[in-house]
């Protein structure tokens, strides 16, 4: 959920605060943000307090360099994630900017989005990498980030 200036919420308290939910066959993609960095955890869907993986991006500064290769709404600092131990194997991209969050998930599974909660909007990138964008802020915006993640 972004606030009313366009901008993903900032909690100085570092608490996590979940902005989206994303659940695509065994998995769900939790969405948040803690203080001045947006995160990723991937949690099983039957289990959704044992966490399996998580990463994190802190929002970039004026003039760093865009780590997304162009997205709207950047810059944006990267970072990349991998599971590890049991169940299907699988890697994301998360990309953080000061408008919006964006995951890039790949997975063994070739499960479609099954549901969805917050302010996000997702779609398929590559089918033959079992591959979705996940996008979340403001709804003019998540379209345009699904386009060119696509293109």
């Amino acid at each position: 959920m972004a606030s009313t200036d366009g901008r993903l919420p900032e909690d100085t308290s570092r608490e996590k605060h979940v902005l989206a939910v994303v659940s695509r066959g065994k998995e769900r993609i939790i969405a948040y943000t803690e203080g001045k960095m947006c995160g990723m955890t991937v949690v099983p869907a039957d289990r959704s307090f044992l966490r399996t993986s998580d990463t994190q991006a802190a929002r970039p500064h004026d003039g760093e360099p865009d780590g997304s290769g162009g997205l709207p709404l950047g810059p944006y600092s990267s970072t990349s994630i991998s599971s590890s131990g049991d169940g299907p194997a699988w890697s994301g991209k998360l990309h953080c900017s000061e408008g919006a969050m964006v995951i890039e998930y790949e997975s063994d599974e070739s499960t479609p989005v099954t549901g969805t909660r917050g302010s996000v909007s997702t779609a398929p990138l590559d089918e033959a990498r079992n591959s979705v964008g996940v996008v979340v802020g403001e709804e003019p915006y998540r379209d345009r980030i699904l386009a060119e993640l696509r293109s």
